[in-house]
């Protein structure tokens, strides 16, 4: 699944800046198409015995990036700097955004 994401970002003292409450408003946009693999996810354990009496857990359904890797992108669309500033990115709490849009994505394929 492919999804174009847009990074907002200030550079700050040399280094690249993502979070909203400290960007000044003089942000720099950077569009990056990222790849992920979400699958759909149970936390049930299906059929059981407990003191004799058989029984089933359907569990509860949810999209997960966990165990199939996080979004990724193609370097060679990029420049060093950008690419430096994509992998910044990665690394900071604001991915998490990206990887929620990619769950409700997939999750809304499902609808």
């Amino acid at each position: 699944m492919k999804i174009i994401y847009e990074i907002e970002y200030e550079i700050v003292n040399g280094k690249p800046v993502f979070e909203p409450s400290i960007l000044s408003g003089e942000t720099e946009p950077l569009n990056v198409e990222f790849d992920a693999n979400p699958r759909w996810e149970n936390d049930g354990i299906g059929s059981y015995e407990y003191w004799g009496q058989k029984c089933f857990d359907a569990g509860h359904g949810y999209v997960s990036l966990e165990h199939y890797g996080d979004p990724v992108w193609d370097k060679s669309k990029h420049s060093e700097q950008e690419n430096n500033i994509i992998e910044a990115f990665t690394n900071s709490t604001q991915h998490e955004k990206l990887c929620d849009l990619f769950c409700d994505t997939y999750r809304g394929e499902f609808a």
